[in-house]
């Protein structure tokens, strides 16, 4: 985490922008993972 939970106030957010090719990829590839090993309701 970015921030102690004891130290901010929970109103406050924090967010990093990640602009990486092989970072989105991986996200990608672990999204369409779970995506698909996912039962149907």
């Amino acid at each position: 985490m970015v921030m102690n939970d004891n130290e901010v106030h929970e109103s406050n957010d924090t967010a990093i922008w990640v602009d990486s090719p092989f970072f989105t990829s991986a996200l990608e590839n672990m999204f369409n993972l779970s995506w698909n090993s996912m039962k149907k309701a």
